[in-house]
């Protein structure tokens, strides 16, 4: 995979988390609550791991953008 295009992949995936971040009340109220999350983290658990989620996806994002992790 070229740089152009593994840079240009990442760069979306870190969006999409950025948007996770930001934007978690709108997220949990378009997927509705998760029942997982609710038990095991407790009160606010589905947005606790959406922010977890997102974090996770900006993180993987970038280190994609960069080359240190290669997924294909």
């Amino acid at each position: 995979m070229n740089w152009f295009l593994r840079f240009l992949i990442g760069l979306v995936a870190t969006g999409i988390g950025l948007v996770l971040v930001v934007r978690t009340r709108k997220v949990v109220l378009q997927v509705g609550y998760i029942n997982w999350a609710e038990a095991h983290l407790g009160g606010g658990g589905t947005y606790y791991f959406i922010k977890l989620l997102g974090l996770l996806v900006m993180v993987l994002g970038i280190l994609f953008a960069f080359g240190i992790i290669k997924v294909f």
